[in-house]
């Protein structure tokens, strides 16, 4: 440094730096990652210029010795979009930014990120003179930053992207839900959030559930982990859900996990710069790390205070009046059971600087802290406490661990098989219940390889072209069916999502497989197709008409119904109902639509009617027709199937069979009357006979034929009766 330089103690007095004065400062400011100057915009010359100068592998000679040195270690991208922008600014008497980022070279290759916070200085003519700046090291905090917004990322998506509902339950009510969830509820994020989770379900199956979620609360054991329930959906719909719950301790609370199926920067370091002369007693005053300064007492036993900065005073909430001159283990009892206390004792007795992290409980703002603690003995055997407060950065570390924690205990402990591989191909996770369905070990599946190899029916060439086609094409999303060859050799049917996670710590695309277990609902299907062609063959071919109704409307209809009424398709029929293809009035003089509506009701009500019914024809020409009804369910809701068997044929039978019977009653009624007659007749005939059965044996066998006669006509007349 050229010019002379004072260190400010206060306003009234300033005193000459000595020389080991300044070696402590210089020493002090290469602790972190900071370099502090002050740039004349005129000269472009440095009139101070210090910091940790080694980390950025810089020296006093070379930043003194040319002219507006930084531009020397400032990427070149950077150099034309910050630095000489800015530069061109101050020609032009224009405010420059008071806040840049950019790209410094490190020493070791590649670069450094930097922050950079200015104060541009103007002279009496409001022209700029000088830039005091401080420059710091942020490659860290950034990469830290991405990371974290990456695994967030990847959380969100994964829950997000879940095919089921998921809600997290905390005291009874509903303090997280996915956007499955809503789907399936038909409720918005707003109306579900701290709403008692019972209020969604039906009421005969609150109980129910309370009684579950008080036991797994307990830690009591169901006997069922995955059980049904009915879920009332926004639009009073009652859909039947499969739920799958589990409590999970988080942060000292009891969060009940539910699977429903049909979840800044640091602040700013050091404040800018004042005077040139007040350069060492601002930086002191003004660093976002706090300083102490200690003299020892009782030969290096204990520590007094004899300065602090205000970062530090804010970080421990202390006035500096109420410190200064007082012991630290008085102020801060804390350092002897953290063991900073030992720190400053061993480095005061070998004066070797030492780091020491220290964590602890801070009562004013209700949680954990974390200081990182550079400790260092000046030549005149004053102790000097450099600290970082990082508890934000531990907490962010943290709450990253424990969302792969949540995401890793959601995924491994899911109710639903769940693959997470690579581009390489290999296999990242395979969870509990995809080994278990299975029946293979992970190293015997570690790779997707060896997993293709137990699908039967493909060939692995052909999915492996599909997986490279999602990664290379960036398709998010993809549904395939698979037959599962487990490792007793059962087949298993498989509905596969495979979904595009996003890119590892590596660089290498991942994708997640969830599948679902449908062996069972796929031979249900083909036995239901199998029995639906069955009867669909017996409704078409049936020799009786059969008509499908809802309330009193036709719903759909065979054949033989289209052939019964004249009709040529079953749009002339459907939407009607069936008093449209009957006259105005029955045989019974009754109105047709009335005693209709009557024999539906009942049939509706549950009981089956039979009735004959006068019909009509498309074209007005009037059949008998036998009728049946019978209520039936499907999905929930009433119809009717009728059964119309046109008896046209067999009622004029009837009426000529009761005429013939008319006429043949009316002949016996003759006959009757003539065979007595006859029988009288032919008595008297006898009797005329019998006097004269003496005379003649002719006349006896005569007799004989009449008594047969006789018995004959009898005959006959019993039968006629």
């Amino acid at each position: 440094m050229t010019k002379k330089s004072f260190f400010v103690m206060n306003k009234d007095s300033k005193i000459n730096v000595s020389e080991s004065c300044m070696k402590f400062l210089e020493r002090f400011l290469n602790v972190g990652n900071h370099i502090f100057f002050k740039l004349n915009l005129r000269t472009g010359e440095y009139e101070f210029f210090a910091g940790n100068l080694e980390k950025y592998g810089l020296s006093k000679e070379e930043v003194f010795k040319k002219k507006f040195f930084i531009k020397h270690i400032i990427h070149p991208e950077d150099l034309r979009n910050i630095v000489l922008r800015d530069l061109k600014l101050v020609k032009q008497s224009k405010q420059p930014p008071k806040e840049e980022i950019f790209r410094i070279k490190n020493p070791k290759g590649g670069y450094f990120l930097a922050r950079q916070k200015n104060k541009w200085i103007r002279n009496k003519k409001g022209e700029f003179t000088h830039l005091e700046g401080i420059i710091e090291d942020i490659t860290k905090i950034k990469k830290l930053e991405k990371e974290l917004k990456k695994k967030d990322k990847l959380y969100k998506e994964l829950i997000e992207r879940s095919k089921d509902g998921i809600l997290i339950i905390h005291n009874g009510k509903i303090i997280f839900v996915n956007k499955r969830i809503m789907e399936i509820s038909g409720y918005s994020e707003k109306e579900l959030i701290n709403k008692s989770f019972t209020k969604f379900v039906d009421k005969s199956e609150r109980k129910k559930l309370m009684k579950i979620y008080i036991s797994r609360l307990i830690g009591k054991k169901n006997k069922k982990k995955i059980y049904d329930t009915i879920l009332i959906t926004k639009n009073g719909k009652k859909l039947p859900v499969e739920v799958n719950a589990g409590i999970m301790d988080f942060e000292g609370k009891k969060l009940d996990f539910v699977f429903i199926r049909d979840v800044s920067e640091k602040k700013k370091f050091i404040e800018q710069l004042q005077k040139h002369e007040e350069t060492y007693r601002a930086l002191f005053d003004n660093m976002h790390d706090g300083v102490a300064v200690y003299r020892p007492v009782n030969n290096g036993k204990n520590f007094v205070f004899v300065d602090f900065n205000k970062a530090g005073l804010k970080m421990e909430h202390v006035r500096k009046k109420d410190v200064i001159g007082k012991k630290v283990t008085q102020v801060f009892p804390v350092v002897k059971t953290t063991g900073l206390l030992d720190v400053f004792k061993e480095v005061y007795k070998t004066g070797i600087p030492k780091v020491h992290l220290i964590s602890f409980y801070d009562e004013k703002k209700d949680i954990m802290v974390w200081r990182d603690n550079f400790v260092y003995k000046l030549p005149d055997n004053h102790i000097i406490v450099i600290y970082k407060d990082i508890t934000k950065e531990k907490i962010a570390k943290e709450n990253l661990r424990l969302r792969e924690q949540m995401f890793r205990n959601t995924v491994m402990k899911s109710p639903f098989p769940i693959m997470v591989h690579n581009e390489k191909g290999d296999l990242v996770l395979l969870n509990d219940m995809w080994l278990k369905l299975t029946g293979y070990s992970f190293e015997e599946i570690n790779t997707v390889d060896k997993w293709l190899k137990k699908i039967d029916g493909v060939k692995p060439e052909i999915v492996k072209k599909e997986i490279k086609k999602m990664y290379d094409k960036g398709i998010k999303k993809k549904k395939r069916v698979f037959r599962i060859k487990t490792k007793k050799g059962k087949i298993l049917i498989w509905e596969v999502t495979s979904v595009i996670l996003g890119r590892d710590e590596n660089g290498l695309q991942q994708m997640i497989c969830s599948a679902i277990d449908i062996t069972e609902r796929t031979i249900m299907q083909e036995k239901l197709k199998r029995s639906e062609e069955k009867f669909r063959t017996l409704f078409e071919k049936a020799n009786i008409g059969i008509f499908l109704m809802k309330k009193d409307v036709f719903m759909d209809c065979n054949k033989k119904t289209l052939e019964l009424f004249g009709l040529k398709s079953k749009k002339q029929i459907i939407g009607k109902p069936p008093y449209y293809f009957s006259p105005l009035k029955q045989p019974d003089g009754m109105n047709s639509k009335t005693k209709a509506l009557k024999k539906i009701q009942k049939a509706l009500n549950g009981k089956p009617q039979f009735f004959e019914w006068k019909h009509k024809k498309l074209n007005n020409a009037l059949f008998d027709a036998e009728v049946g009804l019978s209520r039936i369910m499907l999905e929930g809701e009433p119809y009717l199937l009728a059964f119309v068997k046109d008896i046209t044929k067999r009622k004029e039978s009837e009426k000529k069979l009761l005429e013939a019977q008319k006429q043949l009653k009316n002949y016996s009624l003759n006959l009757e009357e003539q065979v007595k007659e006859k029988t009288k007749e032919l008595s008297e005939r006898l009797k005329e006979l019998e006097r004269f059965n003496k005379f003649a044996v002719g006349r006896e066998l005569k007799m004989i034929e009449l008594k047969k006669e006789i018995k004959r006509l009898r005959k006959k007349l019993e039968k006629k009766k």
